[in-house]
């Protein structure tokens, strides 16, 4: 028994590579498994390039699929059953991918001009908020009068903060919460725990997105809010929230960008229509500006409309500032219960300020 046992592990060591086939085409595989950049932040595998073929082949060089990619290899000659080294080494990044790295290893060999070898891999972030974009509900207000309302108390959506760690390390934990004013963000703090089919550990946090709906409907269109959660281990997760409001007041643009100007520009005007979404009459009162230089002006209609045009002008102005300058106009309105309306602007210049007039036209597209 122990004779056959020595004689088969003979026979298996020789069909392993050191007997040249001369038949079928060299190249390798390596998996290296779930990876993380907190312990390995450059992952190196080196390859035996063996010449199991039946003829000297000569090494040209190679190819690699991604420049992310360091690859060493000598142009060498390899005798049948003889081998060289074949290096390839990458940065491991703190997020989820799945990836195989190939390099064609080009030889003058007739048949098999191309040896691949593939190292493939699976990277995991430290934490990360999955989705990362949160899309709220939307916020709805219709109103046939000031009594009647359909808009919800709230708006609301849901995600999940996820922590990850290969086995036999500690988890990162939730620490801090950093929101932005008027995002409620509630995180319940008892995580649902699994581990992954590549033994990777997994903790999910279930996170609570609200808006309340009567800071919602503060403007009118899509809304975008960003948040933080800072975890232990120095990790850091965050995403976005985005929903849009219906507040029946719709100004289009809803965001005005006067591009590039100069000192010596001519002032450049932008039109403001603003409309009521379902066909009612309502009034431009007036306005507010966050910024002094930028206004509205010109004469307010006097008679309800279901849709009021404004122009926005901006001219030079003697003094000298930064070459990007944003702000916003907040037009007020008799529409019930939204009373004023945000529109934000933005413009790029160089030497000189610039300063807004407004006038408005609305009188020339509507009969008494």
């Amino acid at each position: 028994m122990r004779t056959r046992t020595f004689v088969s592990l003979i026979v298996l060591a020789l069909s392993g590579g050191c007997t040249p086939r001369g038949d079928t085409q060299p190249g390798e595989r390596f998996d290296a498994g779930a990876l993380f950049a907190r312990y390995t932040p450059r992952l190196t595998h080196v390859f035996k390039v063996r010449n199991t073929l039946d003829r000297p082949v000569r090494i040209l060089g190679e190819q690699h699929s991604c420049s992310c990619t360091k690859v060493n290899l000598a142009k060498v000659e390899l005798q049948p059953g003889e081998a060289t080294n074949l290096e390839m080494s990458v940065d491991i990044i703190d997020g989820y991918s799945k990836s195989s790295l190939q390099c064609q290893v080009q030889t003058d060999h007739p048949k098999f001009k191309e040896w691949t070898y593939q190292l493939a891999f699976a990277t995991y972030p430290r934490a990360t908020v999955a989705p990362n974009r949160v899309l709220l509900r939307e916020a709805v207000e219709s109103q046939s009068d000031e009594k009647s309302s359909t808009r919800p108390a709230e708006i609301a959506g849901e995600t999940w903060l996820e922590t990850f760690a290969p086995a036999g390390r500690d988890l990162p934990a939730p620490d801090t919460l950093e929101s932005p004013d008027g995002l409620l963000i509630n995180l319940d703090r008892n995580p649902v725990r699994d581990v992954l089919p590549d033994a990777v550990q997994r903790a999910r946090y279930h996170l609570r997105i609200s808006v309340p709906a009567r800071a919602s409907i503060s403007a009118s269109g899509g809304q975008s809010r960003a948040f933080k959660v800072r975890l232990s281990q120095g990790a850091i997760a965050g995403a976005t929230v985005v929903w849009t409001n219906h507040t029946g007041v719709e100004c289009h643009p809803s965001r005005v960008h006067f591009g590039y100007l100069s000192s010596a520009s001519p002032p450049k005007s932008t039109r403001l229509v603003v409309r009521s979404d379902d066909g009612s009459p309502f009034r431009v009162l007036g306005f507010e500006s966050t910024d002094p230089m930028v206004a509205l002006a010109g004469t307010f209609p006097n008679k309800p409309a279901a849709e009021h045009w404004l122009e926005l002008s901006l001219r030079p102005k003697s003094e000298t500032s930064t070459s990007v300058r944003s702000g916003s106009v907040r037009l007020k309105t008799d529409r019930k219960p939204v009373s004023s309306i945000e529109v934000p602007w933005s413009v790029f210049f160089s030497g000189k300020v610039l300063e807004g007039r407004a006038i408005d036209r609305s009188q020339d597209h509507h009969s008494d």
